[in-house]
């Protein structure tokens, strides 16, 4: 995140489902149950557009890219996707969107955009900045989006498709399940305290496993420890699954570094 919204972005209102504010509006996180809503996040604000071999392109504001690409290869209205989405962020009916494209564009720098809510205007610059704000409050980040290779991508889908990874409502009912609550009982859960707590009790039952079976030598981990369900979980980039670091992939390989050095 920039430095001038990290000064605003609180933090902890992430943990206690609050919103941010933005210029004097609130920005409210997206709930778990409302899954329109999060399907609406992920049209909108999740396209990668820095990788693009195209300068105007990345000179664009993210939001001229959505509403002159994006929402076009879908199929659907910009505004529509739009309006809808920020009437539920900042729970007000009052919210408009002014797109003026002119019948024939010469350029990206031809297309006039203005939004808002009741008396508060806003441009393409602030819906950048809100969108960066969006997209943390709720799991995500901006490097995360444009960290995007097609490349790797290729892989990171591969490599998924070998993972057997559960599906969202199956993460709901492990969760239910390692927390020992009931569905209705989460259903208020901001997508940001479902992600943060499931990967919370995940390592506490990993701990509460292995632990006892490395301590007594039962079993040995590559990574030598059990990682504490008290330590920082950080936040994993796009393709960490895949890739490792240079230091990290001479220390895994010592023995053949030390070698190859005789």
């Amino acid at each position: 995140m920039n430095s001038s919204l990290e000064k605003i972005y609180k933090r902890e209102n992430d943990i206690w489902g609050l919103p941010q504010t933005y210029k004097g509006v609130k920005i409210h996180p997206i709930k778990i149950k409302d899954v329109e809503y999060q399907e609406l996040f992920n049209k909108i604000f999740t396209y990668p557009k820095n990788y693009i071999a195209d300068k105007d392109i990345i000179k664009m504001t993210y939001m001229k890219y959505f509403v002159l690409i994006v929402s076009r290869s879908l199929g659907e209205s910009a505004n529509d996707l739009l309006t809808r989405f920020f009437s539920y962020v900042f729970k007000d009916e009052n919210v408009f969107f002014e797109i003026r494209i002119p019948r024939i564009v010469k350029s990206y720098k031809d297309i006039s955009l203005k939004w808002g809510v009741r008396d508060i205007d806003f441009d393409d610059i602030d819906f950048d900045k809100i969108r960066e704000i969006i997209l943390e409050q709720n799991g995500l980040s901006l490097d995360y989006i444009e960290s995007y290779m097609p490349d790797l991508e290729d892989a990171l889908d591969f490599f998924n498709s070998k993972a057997s990874l559960i599906s969202y409502g199956d993460e709901i009912l492990v969760f239910c399940s390692l927390a020992g609550k009931t569905i209705n009982e989460i259903s208020d859960y901001t997508v940001f305290q479902f992600q943060a707590h499931l990967r919370r009790l995940i390592l506490l039952e990993d701990y509460r496993i292995y632990k006892p079976l490395v301590d007594s030598g039962q079993i040995t981990l590559k990574s030598g420890e059990v990682q504490h369900y008290g330590t920082h979980i950080k936040k994993l980039g796009r393709y960490d699954n895949l890739l490792i670091s240079k230091d990290e992939f001479v220390e895994k390989n010592a023995d053949l570094f030390s070698s190859s050095n005789k």
